[in-house]
């Protein structure tokens, strides 16, 4: 399978989740938003690490990173919790966010 069909399908999928979860009446302020990029700049950014998402509850937070098959399938998704594993991660991952754009309000 095509790795960036599969990059392509996060958003849509992402949407559903968020429609799950308001379904039944979570509480709190949930964003999600998407960063279009280039096919050369996608590859770069998965090389250089930056292929992760980010939980942020006060002053907990935890990385989401993807990881891939050989065939650039969905292998599996690792969570990492704890500052001296997310601490670094925060400005990278505020940088992209400031770039990217909504999907909508939840």
């Amino acid at each position: 399978m095509d790795y960036f069909f599969q990059v392509r399908q996060v958003p849509r999928l992402g949407l559903l989740a968020l429609d799950e979860a308001t379904a039944v009446d979570l509480k709190g302020h949930y964003e999600v938003k998407t960063l279009d990029v280039t096919e050369s700049e996608g590859k770069d950014i998965v090389t250089k690490g930056h292929h992760f998402g980010l939980l942020v509850r006060g002053d907990d937070e935890v990385a989401i990173f993807p990881e891939y098959r050989a065939d650039g399938s969905l292998a599996a998704v690792r969570f990492r919790a704890g500052s001296n594993l997310v601490g670094g991660l925060r400005d990278t991952f505020d940088d992209y966010w400031h770039r990217a754009e909504p999907l909508g309000p939840y």
